[in-house]
């Protein structure tokens, strides 16, 4: 399980697109709830 902070800006939401390519489980944290996350 990978945890990535500020995964709406700009390198967060890259990592989590290539992690979930590589089918790994990821959590994301942010600090606006309402804040568009990378599926």
């Amino acid at each position: 399980m990978f945890l990535v902070t500020g995964a709406t800006g700009n390198v967060g939401s890259e990592v989590v697109h290539a992690l979930l390519r590589a089918g790994a489980p990821v959590r994301a944290l942010v600090r606006k709830p309402e804040a568009a996350v990378p599926d």
